[in-house]
């Protein structure tokens, strides 16, 4: 009965067992976008951000009929320009006044390898849809960071200082990411596929190089791929067929 049992559990298996391998390249950029000089309520803040190039490589199993498992390892780089400016006396500037401005301005680079575990969920009968989720750690194999901090008042220059504070980036990050892979079927075995995803990744830099400011950008990443089916054949004892899984 217990054989019986295992071989059952064996052939429902291997009826979704299928491997799926793709390789990916695209290009990553964050959203994270704060009112820049305008407001009434300082201090004001901007993030400028540029676009920079991710490749990646996943394998997914499939263990349900529309659900698979599996892992991704990709290669990111980050590359913007926080500004962070504080004014002291501004209405006072109508009655005569002279304001003081505080100014932090922080250029980030830095790449990272990540390692992701992978959940996805395909859609619809053909399953040209997929979704999934990827909770990841990444390992810094290269970056560079400078912050500036000066203080003006009115159009005197009281002090401005710039240091290299590469240093105080974190060599390891963690970033959970979300997405859509739409699937162009080339043949039964090859797929041609874009990849849509938004994630958060945790602080890249610590306060100490930032002038207290915590740098934890949101992205998004495009992608395009392709990616290769790994079929199981597997003889059918009832009618000795071959049968493609």
């Amino acid at each position: 009965m217990r054989i019986l049992f295992v071989a059952l559990l064996i052939s429902c298996h291997m009826g979704y067992a299928q491997d799926r391998f793709c390789v990916e390249a695209g290009m990553n950029k964050t959203w994270s976008y704060k009112p820049g000089i305008g407001s009434w309520n300082p201090p004001y803040e901007s993030q400028t951000s540029y676009a920079r190039p991710t490749v990646g490589f996943s394998y997914l199993r499939r263990v349900g009929k529309h659900v698979y498992v599996g892992g991704k390892a990709y290669w990111e780089s980050y590359s913007f320009r926080y500004d962070r400016v504080s004014v002291t006396n501004l209405f006072n500037l109508f009655g005569g006044g002279v304001d003081s401005t505080y100014a932090t301005q922080i250029r980030f680079k830095a790449s990272y390898v990540f390692v992701a575990p992978l959940l996805d969920l395909g859609v619809g009968k053909h399953q040209f849809f997929h979704f999934y989720i990827m909770p990841g750690a990444g390992f810094m194999v290269a970056g560079s960071q400078t912050t500036r901090i000066y203080q003006l008042a009115g159009a005197t220059t009281i002090s401005d200082n710039t240091q290299i504070t590469t240093g105080s980036i974190h060599e390891v990050v963690f970033r959970f990411n979300a997405g859509m892979v739409q699937h162009i079927r080339v043949s039964n075995d090859w797929h041609i596929t874009f990849n849509e995803s938004i994630g958060a990744v945790t602080a890249l830099s610590g306060l100490s190089g930032t002038n207290s400011i915590s740098l934890m950008p949101n992205y998004y990443t495009l992608q395009v791929g392709l990616m290769k089916k790994r079929h199981y054949r597997i003889i059918s004892p009832a009618n000795g067929r071959e049968q493609i899984q």
